[in-house]
């Protein structure tokens, strides 16, 4: 993930909640619906990043004495084409080049034209009952993408 922000449907920058208050075990869950844009670190493979916009569903709640939180993501829309870019050194450094150029930077694959045309998550926090406090995430996530396009970049 190269960054994410949460904004309103225009695509305005806006503020989440400053502070999370846990909620009682009999607490009404806290329910915030958004929308967030995105854009994604350079990929291993293609060395390609994209950018794109998702509605999001944040919901926190008590289960069982422990705080939960669950995230909903679905993307609106297309992608915005792939552009060039580059790990520089170790993936694990989080280094990257972002060229701002549409096209892949793999040899012969500069003119490729690639798009991510559908993206779904599903986020589970769980806190823990241990000492010190931990949480336990779980998270599922799938994209469809294309690679094609007739013209060179």
């Amino acid at each position: 993930m190269r960054y994410s922000i949460w904004t309103s449907l225009r695509g305005e920058t806006q503020r989440l909640l400053e502070s999370w208050k846990p909620v009682l075990s009999a607490g009404i869950p806290v329910v915030i619906h958004g929308f967030q844009r995105e854009a994604n670190t350079p990929d291993a493979t293609t060395g390609v990043y994209h950018e794109y916009d998702l509605k999001r569903t944040l919901i926190l709640l008590n289960y069982n004495e422990r705080q939960v939180l669950l995230t909903v993501s679905k993307q609106i829309g297309e992608s915005s084409v792939g552009k060039r870019g580059a790990i520089l050194g170790n993936d694990n450094d989080w280094s990257y080049y972002y060229s701002g150029v549409p096209g892949s930077s793999r040899t012969g694959f500069g003119w490729v034209k690639s798009y991510i045309y559908d993206f779904f998550s599903v986020g589970v926090y769980v806190e823990s009952n241990t000492a010190p406090p931990m949480v336990r995430a779980g998270v599922f996530s799938m994209a469809s993408r294309w690679l094609g396009g007739n013209e060179f970049c």
